[in-house]
């Protein structure tokens, strides 16, 4: 996923900084999730994050997504780094596996308010996290049928 040779050294760098404070942003409210928290401080830097990204890549293509995975994971073209949305996608995966719905929709928030456009991957695993953990708070459900309408 990652091809930097066409951008300078430092616009490559400039790009994964701005991709990790994306990262750090969007994980900052697992304090209270022990097993979120380890996942996340082990994510120290960009190649961590990549290596991450890939392992999910796999998981999500061998779950049956994979059009919608080669889609969210298509790298910035003029420099090979993660975009933005496969970023908050990473997060909300983690949270949507970790069963902390709330905490997805919330990462999904912080990506609108970002300006950053959902993908259909993005999509999906936010109403699987919805639909899946519906029981726990009705609204979920309501959420689940707004995004699949939106998707």
């Amino acid at each position: 996923m990652e091809d930097t040779t066409s951008l300078p050294s430092s616009s490559a760098d400039d790009l994964k900084k701005h991709v990790m404070r994306i990262f750090k942003e969007a994980t900052k409210d697992c304090e209270e999730d022990t097993v979120l928290k380890r996942m996340f401080v082990s994510i120290r830097d960009y190649d961590n994050l990549n290596k991450h990204a890939i392992q999910i890549f796999f998981v999500l293509t061998e779950s049956g997504l994979a059009d919608e995975t080669k889609e969210l994971f298509k790298p910035r073209p003029e420099s090979g780094i993660l975009t933005d949305v496969a970023v908050f996608t990473i997060v909300i995966w983690a949270y949507t596996y970790a069963n902390k719905t709330g905490a997805a929709l919330k990462v999904y928030y912080q990506m609108i308010a970002a300006g950053v456009a959902p993908t259909s991957c993005t999509y999906t695993i936010l109403i699987i996290s919805l639909a899946t953990h519906s029981s726990s708070d009705v609204n979920f459900v309501r959420y689940a049928k707004k995004y699949f309408l939106e998707m």
